[in-house]
């Protein structure tokens, strides 16, 4: 085997085993992306998705609340707010009823969206809804997207970029092989 040929079959095992370095940690960036979108929330962005292609429905709504909580100690107590209702909805002939309001269910520290809610609630006696047409229990009121499903996304740019970044090594060009000089 030539000088060149050693060079280039270097080149080409560096370049392996690059994409193979790449690879193992652009999983576990997925990996460890996929854990955070679990259990911050992850569940709210499939249901968001899934959500869009519900149909619609009009819903007769039973009651609307917001609810007060306090959370932490009495040192770090924090008031949380948090929209409750009951509604129903008929879907082939069939009554339902729902309590389900966005989303993002839980309770909050930001006063307005809850508030907001509760008065088109108990303002619109009718209001539009949305259904799960495989499984018509399930329903919501408002399936915006909301800020707080907004954290699942920031893990997915690392693995965006690591991943990019692992495709543009693996399509680079390897340097052309410098020759020996012999004296």
């Amino acid at each position: 085997m030539s000088s060149v040929e050693a060079i280039e079959t270097k080149s080409i095992l560096a370049r392996v085993g690059s994409f193979i370095w790449g690879a193992f940690f652009l999983l576990v960036f997925f990996g460890g992306w996929l854990a955070i979108a679990f259990f911050a929330g992850g569940e709210g962005v499939i249901d968001y998705v899934r959500a869009k292609t519900w149909d619609e429905n009009v819903c007769d709504v039973r009651s609307a609340e917001m609810v007060f909580q306090n959370h932490g100690t009495s040192a770090t107590r924090k008031q949380m707010y948090q929209i409750q209702t009951t509604y129903t909805y008929v879907v082939d002939g069939k009554e339902f009823y729902g309590s389900r309001y966005g989303l993002d269910d839980r309770a909050t520290s930001e006063f307005r969206r809850p508030a907001r809610a509760e008065t088109y609630l108990k303002n619109n006696p009718q209001v539009t809804c949305y259904y799960n047409p495989r499984n018509p229990s399930e329903a919501i009121i408002d399936r915006s997207f909301t800020g707080n499903l907004l954290i699942v996304l920031f893990p997915l740019t690392f693995v965006v970029l690591f991943g990019g970044l692992m495709l543009m090594n693996i399509n680079k060009k390897p340097k052309p092989a410098r020759r020996a000089r012999r004296a």
